[in-house]
């Protein structure tokens, strides 16, 4: 996968979010109260997926047939990791009423969770 068709994919994959969030806004109060959450979801994700997207580049022509393998198993850590510490952030900021507030980042973590596994096959098809 070239660099072109990853950032048109990261922007669709953006938009895509937004779109939903717009629509999930019109139904359910939860996206309209924490609609920060979504942000910082972005903030989190789009980032990671950039630094995957590069990471798994170089990983994908190295020698070392490990080493994509350990990429997949360090970025899921690191996600799982920074996905709990950005929740735990926002809680401490923010002192959210109920536990509702973690379906926008939800509706984020999942999208981004699929898109970055799409494009993840798409590099190891490449090698």
């Amino acid at each position: 996968m070239n660099l072109r068709t990853f950032l048109t994919l990261i922007a669709a994959t953006t938009a895509l979010i937004l779109v939903i969030n717009l629509i999930l806004r019109q139904f359910f109060g939860t996206f309209v109260q924490y609609s920060s959450v979504t942000w910082w979801s972005l903030a989190l994700f789009i980032p990671l997926s950039i630094g995957m997207y590069f990471f798994g580049l170089k990983a994908a022509k190295s020698e070392n047939k490990f080493l994509f393998h350990n990429l997949i198993i360090i970025t899921i850590f690191a996600k799982m990791f920074l996905s709990v510490l950005i929740l735990l952030i926002y809680k401490k900021i923010f002192h959210p009423e109920t536990k509702n507030f973690t379906l926008p980042f939800f509706l984020v973590y999942f999208i981004f969770t699929f898109f970055e596994t799409y494009f993840m096959v798409k590099i190891a098809q490449k090698k």
